[in-house]
């Protein structure tokens, strides 16, 4: 039972940083979506994105 409470903080830090990272992430793909609806993918970036690779 002592070894689960002693466990207990360190997990609990780890899921805030996951939440954290997760939310960030979140905020970040949302903020590239707006910026794409702004400025649409053009030709050549479709073109470039679009080849093999090297």
């Amino acid at each position: 039972m002592k070894d689960n409470c002693e466990l207990r903080a360190p997990v609990a830090r780890l899921h805030g940083l996951v939440n954290q990272l997760l939310r960030t992430f979140n905020e970040l793909h949302q903020r590239i979506n707006q910026l794409e609806q702004r400025q649409p993918v053009t030709e050549l970036t479709v073109h470039t994105a679009s080849k093999d690779p090297v």
